[in-house]
């Protein structure tokens, strides 16, 4: 799963539509003759590889680094905003656009416009980029390798707040790894690998 800054950066597409990409794309993998496909991504890549498990769940095994973005615990600080998308889809005017603050957890932001149909599918707290929801409805046991980064929001939470509520599998780990968000794929390749490779197995 492609990360935050190749996918969602423009926020040009709803939730539910990046991930039908994905599908389409593992659907052409396993038309291929791919006997295993296993997704991941950094930070939102991550969220969006959780949620695909969750909707679709046609996988063999997860590779979440550094998990970001929680519109279920206010990270964004920007309930008006969603409020406001939700009148406007309600109003018939999905297409009305949403000025708003793109916050990352590698310490960047960014201003950005988004339709309001678009914004609400990413920061609607109910919605697929709530990770402890996505969690919930993977519905069966998934291999799921996670490194959270040191730093990061979430990390101070526990495996409780998403891991721990997946399908349990012999072969998932949590890791807390010592690197800053950006750089906890790097820091985790090796392990990453290996782990892997032992799914192919």
């Amino acid at each position: 799963f492609p990360s935050h800054d190749m996918v969602f950066s423009a926020y040009d597409k709803t939730y539910e539509s990046a991930l039908s990409d994905v599908n389409k794309l593992v659907l052409k993998l396993r038309a291929d003759g791919f006997k295993k496909v296993i997704i991941g991504g950094q930070s939102f890549g991550a969220n969006g590889a959780l949620a695909y498990a969750a909707v679709y769940g046609d996988v063999d095994g997860l590779l979440l680094f550094a998990p970001g973005h929680n519109p279920d615990i206010d990270r964004n600080n920007q309930p008006g905003l969603v409020s406001d998308a939700r009148k406007n889809i309600k109003d018939g005017k999905p297409e009305q656009l949403i000025t708003f603050s793109d916050f990352n957890d590698g310490g960047r932001y960014r201003a950005i416009e988004a339709r309001s149909d678009v914004f609400y599918s990413f920061f609607n707290e109910d919605g697929l980029a709530n990770m402890q929801e996505s969690a919930k409805k993977v519905k069966k046991p998934i291999p799921t390798i996670v490194f959270m980064g040191s730093d990061d929001f979430i990390t101070r939470k526990g495996s409780g707040y998403f891991f721990d509520r997946l399908p349990k599998h012999e072969m998932s780990k949590y890791r807390v790894s010592r690197a800053g968000h950006r750089e906890v794929p790097l820091a985790s390749f090796d392990e990453s690998l290996n782990w892997v490779k032992g799914l192919l197995k």
